[in-house]
């Protein structure tokens, strides 16, 4: 099956990957209208909500920038739906979910996945595996299910591999535009900004990280999303910062997810601790994110950003399944260049795996973290301790594998100069 679908032309896989999309989108529409459980994923409700009061300002007021004030916009407040937390240019995209149909998101969203796979045959030299390796996205039930369900993730990868792309290819301005739009919509991209310069920089010393392409990237990725700020800010004020960014930084999220983190803002929640916590866990996760990127950068971009994103997203305070969208477009960049037998990718993908259904309790073989997680959620079970565990289980057996791949990925093949555009 899997040769089969590998030996299509490219267009036609990408033409199977909508297909199936459109499918999802109308499954989930008919699901979420017979069943309790709904298909369609809880934000999605909430962009729409945001875009609704976007273009409808009598529900929710006005938007309070001082530039929205003296132009008299007719946009009204996206934040005034509590939970919220994106910018603006988000809810600006999803106004269509208003004025045209309910699933235009989930449309845009399935053509950043579409879009996604075309850059990353783009990307891949030229060779019989490139379909193979391409499927690991193009066809990937796990982003079909995500982006069909109204997770907005797809855009950020679009921008971040479209970043990608148009760096491999010499064009640092437009890499540092799409750079700084990635940043914008979610901020951990900003992470790639040092891979990227050791990268330009490689073989000139420290010299090299002040040059003319150096400069180019740099103002580019930091002018764009500067100037995307400013706009956002112009119009919507403080709001903007608080939800967007600032939210972020001192988040306290203690519902439960994968890190182990949430334990500690679930006990400490509302105090002073806590706050200071959310602060402090930043510290090793950018850390590392920013070692990775120094020490791999120059010799391999696209394993550096892949790392630093597994990283990331390992240390995050808050970690569910949707992040780890984050690192699976890099996927089919990075396979081909792994040095690593049958055997081992199997026992590591099966350790990957079984770290999101970790055992946590000496006393119950079968208590799985997505068991413990339904007992929490749909039963009112005090099973935080547990929970705490299995999510100790998931950042070791992670840091294992990513420790595992960094060390069989071969960084030192040759990559082509950059040549500014």
């Amino acid at each position: 099956m899997l040769d089969r679908l590998a030996k299509l032309p490219f267009p036609l896989i990408l033409l199977l990957s909508a297909s199936l999309h459109a499918a999802l989108i109308i499954y989930g529409d008919w699901h979420d209208a017979h069943s309790p459980l709904k298909y369609t994923d809880i934000d999605y409700h909430v962009f729409t909500d945001a875009a609704r009061f976007v273009v409808r300002p009598e529900e929710s007021g006005y938007a309070g920038g001082w530039l929205a004030k003296r132009l008299g916009l007719a946009l009204g407040d996206p934040y005034y739906r509590s939970t919220f937390r994106y910018t603006p240019l988000l809810a600006l995209l999803l106004t269509p979910n208003v004025l045209l149909h309910p699933a235009w998101g989930k449309l845009l969203f399935t053509l950043s996945d579409v879009l996604i796979s075309l850059q990353l045959q783009r990307l891949l030299p030229v060779g019989s595996s490139v379909n193979y390796v391409t499927l690991l996205w193009t066809l990937n039930p796990f982003p079909l299910n995500i982006s069909t369900r109204g997770s907005s993730e797809a855009l950020i990868g679009l921008a971040v591999m479209s970043s990608l792309y148009l760096l491999k290819r010499g064009n640092l301005i437009g890499s540092g535009i799409m750079l700084g739009l990635a940043t914008h919509l979610k901020i951990y991209p900003f992470v790639y900004g040092i891979a990227t310069l050791s990268w330009l920089a490689r073989d000139k010393g420290w010299k090299g990280w002040i040059s003319r392409q150096t400069c180019l990237f740099t103002a580019a990725s930091a002018g764009t999303f500067f100037a995307l700020g400013a706009i956002m800010y112009s119009i919507w004020g403080r709001p903007f910062l608080d939800h967007t960014y600032l939210y972020h930084v001192t988040r306290q999220d203690h519902r439960h997810n994968f890190s182990p983190f949430f334990y500690l803002a679930y006990l400490t929640y509302g105090s002073s601790i806590s706050r200071l916590s959310s602060i402090v866990g930043f510290v090793p996760q950018l850390l590392l994110t920013i070692g990775l990127g120094a020490k791999f950068g120059s010799r391999d971009v696209a394993g550096a950003w892949a790392a630093q994103t597994a990283a990331f997203v390992l240390l995050n305070k808050v970690c569910t399944s949707q992040y780890f969208m984050w690192y699976l477009w890099f996927l089919p960049l990075v396979i081909p260049r792994l040095r690593v037998s049958r055997t081992e990718s199997v026992a590591l993908l099966i350790l990957w795996i079984g770290s999101q259904a970790c055992i946590s309790s000496p006393h119950d073989s079968s208590a799985a973290w997505l068991a413990i997680a339904f007992q929490l959620e749909f039963n009112g079970q005090a099973v935080y301790l547990r929970l705490w565990v299995a999510g100790l289980g998931f950042v070791v057996s992670n840091a294992v594998v990513l420790g595992r791949l960094i060390t069989l990925y071969d960084w030192d093949s040759q990559e082509p100069r950059t040549k500014v555009e």
